[in-house]
C-alpha cells in the first residue's frame, strides 16, 4: 500500500535526485544514524524490514566523492524524502 517517487532535475549548475517514500518514517534521534555503516534505525527485535544497513552510508560517501551530498526530511507515520544533489 506505499509508494515510492523518484525525481530527477537540474537547477543551478546540479543534478538533484529525490526519493521521496510513504513508509514508516526516521524518527528525529535516528536520523543522522541510518547514514552509518551497518546501522538501522529502529528495534533489532521487531524490525520486520531485513537489510544490513549499507546502502545510505555508499549514498552518502559517493555523493561526498562527487563534490555533492545527500539530506533527509522525514517524520514518523508520514515518510521520508532523501535529497541527493551532485554538481554537474
Amino acid at each position: 500500500g506505499g509508494r515510492v517517487v523518484l525525481k530527477v532535475a537540474s537547477s543551478g549548475g546540479e543534478v538533484v535526485l529525490t526519493v521521496q517514500d510513504t513508509g514508516v518514517g526516521i524518527a528525529a534521534e535516528d536520523q543522522e544514524l541510518i547514514f552509518e555503516k551497518f546501522r538501522q534505525a529502529g528495534n533489532l527485535m521487531t524490525r520486520e524490514h531485513g537489510g544490513t544497513g549499507l546502502g545510505l552510508s555508499i549514498v552518502r560517501e559517493l555523493s561526498r566523492l562527487l563534490g555533492g551530498g545527500v539530506t533527509l526530511q522525514s517524520e514518523l507515520g508520514r515518510g521520508s524524502t532523501f535529497t541527493v544533489k551532485l554538481p554537474v
